[in-house]
């Protein structure tokens, strides 16, 4: 069992129910976790290997750090006999710690491209203000995923941010010796297509929700997060650097003016 500074929860998966729901080269299996606080959950438990298990842990961290809503996340000890062999990516191991997230009442994608004003704006609530910190929070993790499928429209709750397998740089996936560029930034770009009256109404929480990464990113326990050293470094200068200028990049991007208490070197903001 992990250290019991755990950031997250920490269970095991029972044998039944205990169904593979997704069969890529990381399965995921919906079935019921034991915790250690003997409380039971349905969840989805993702088979990845260290560095995409990494990007997500620390992704969902920093996803509940900033307030936006995600999944509760989990950390499972998977035995090997509770997962058909066929599924099993882990080699000889006979248990691995995955990450899981919590099963969320009637979730479903939120296609946004496809779906009505209604849906977008009064079920998943997302407005401006929180399309635009979905698209600060995915530029400080360098995620290029945000498609439909990866937000999840649970009512009443509104919309959640799930799946960051593809962030910070492409080390959860097999390119682990290149820190990756992003990709689009989808939601940011719907934003720079808004009228210049809606974009300058983000200007304030905009700079508020850039504030609050950076006072994330100081948090953040990569020691617990994340088990190699060599990869923590990595993480916390790539953060670290992308949190200091992430305001100033984020204004610029959508066309706003920069605001005063903010330099041209990409310094934080001073307090208005």
């Amino acid at each position: 069992m992990p250290s019991l500074e755990l950031p997250f929860d920490y269970g095991s998966l029972r044998y039944r129910p205990n169904t593979v729901v997704a069969q890529a080269s990381n399965p995921v299996i919906y079935g019921r976790v034991q915790l250690l606080s003997v409380e039971q959950e349905m969840a989805f438990v993702k088979l990845l290997q260290q560095g995409a298990f990494t990007v997500e842990s620390v992704c969902a961290w920093l996803a509940g750090a900033v307030g936006l809503q995600a999944p509760r996340p989990l950390w499972v000890n998977v035995p090997r006999n509770r997962v058909p062999a066929s599924h099993w990516p882990f080699g000889d191991k006979e248990a691995q710690l995955c990450f899981a997230t919590v099963e969320l009442p009637n979730a479903r994608p939120l296609h946004f491209d496809e779906a009505s004003s209604d849906v977008v704006f009064n079920q998943a609530r997302l407005d401006d203000v929180l399309m635009a910190k979905i698209a600060t929070f995915d530029s400080l993790i360098g995620n290029d995923d945000r498609h439909g499928g990866n937000l999840l429209l649970s009512p009443p709750a509104g919309v959640f941010v799930i799946d960051h397998g593809r962030a910070l740089g492409g080390i959860g996936t097999d390119s682990t010796s290149v820190w990756l560029p992003p990709g689009p930034n989808v939601l940011l770009r719907r934003i720079q297509a808004m009228p210049p009256h809606r974009r300058h109404a983000l200007k304030q929480p905009l700079r508020q929700f850039c504030e609050d990464c950076v006072e994330a990113v100081d948090k953040l326990p990569l020691d617990t997060l994340v088990e190699s050293e060599s990869l923590r470094e990595m993480i916390r200068r790539h953060l670290h650097a992308k949190a200091e200028t992430l305001c100033v990049e984020m204004l610029d991007a959508i066309g706003i003016p920069e605001l005063a208490g903010i330099n041209h070197s990409g310094s934080r903001p001073t307090a208005p």
